[in-house]
């Protein structure tokens, strides 16, 4: 939490709790902080004029930055409702999770994948604008020697 006009922070954390407080240096201001169920922490001031709560701040400031939105081979755009969308290939591990938004169960492969029997498996090229700071990739090459390194192991998700 950055120094601001308006906020006091402070933080404290020991082996068994982390927490942070805040206080207003106007206490005529009210303001709040959430967790959003999108993984968002939000903070929110009241604007009496309006009779309506004003986004101050949020961060991850985009719903696509949320870690892990959209689950495993799920997509995320910013634009458009639904926010997350399965690979082509792939449907919702949980159609009544993604009917109430709630994307995180991710998506799984429509047509099963047969150990040593996938010769006919097409691959789709998907550019990818950011991935998680965990992630792990291996360098093979060219289109053509990653489908077939893919095909020879039974693990591979590329």
């Amino acid at each position: 939490m950055r120094l601001n006009y308006i906020y006091n922070f402070s933080f404290f954390s020991d082996e068994n709790v982390s927490y942070f407080t805040y206080s207003l240096y106007n206490p005529s201001i009210i303001s709040r902080f959430v967790m959003s169920v999108s993984g968002q922490v939000q903070q929110l001031t009241w604007l009496d004029e309006t009779k309506q709560w004003n986004l101050f701040w949020s961060q991850p400031r985009t719903q696509c930055e949320v870690y892990d939105l959209c689950g495993a081979f799920g997509t995320c755009r910013q634009t458009g409702l639904p926010f997350c969308n399965c690979l082509t290939g792939f449907k919702p591990k949980s159609e009544n999770d993604w009917n109430q938004s709630d994307f995180s169960s991710g998506c799984v492969r429509k047509t099963d994948l047969e150990c040593g029997n996938n010769k006919e498996i097409s691959f789709l090229m998907v550019k990818v604008d950011s991935v998680p700071p965990n992630f792990v990739s291996m360098a093979i090459g060219g289109d053509g020697e990653c489908r077939a390194a893919c095909l020879n192991s039974c693990q591979c998700n590329a």
